[in-house]
């Protein structure tokens, strides 16, 4: 059984939409139909996400880096990096 779901968005958002179906030759109902049923079977949507399922395994990283430390190197750099310059 189908429902008639009524969405107010803004226009810009709606031209992005219509704009991108029409690029992967489907409707703007279609996209959203289809991200809504992905997001009913999991409620883990960050991890199932289809970029995230694409994207898994495409980096392999040695199992004894840390990267919490990684990570906070990085945004030490970032910081020092606006600091300084």
């Amino acid at each position: 059984m189908e429902t008639i779901l009524q969405i107010h968005l803004d226009s810009e958002i709606v031209k992005k939409a219509d704009y991108y179906a029409k690029k992967v030759n489907k409707t703007t109902t279609e996209l959203v139909k289809e991200y809504l049923s992905h997001i009913a079977e999991d409620d883990n949507i960050a991890e199932t996400h289809p970029i995230t399922k694409r994207l898994t395994g495409v980096v392999k990283l040695d199992p004894n880096i840390d990267l919490d430390e990684l990570l906070s190197e990085a945004r030490l750099e970032q910081i020092l990096e606006k600091v300084v310059h």
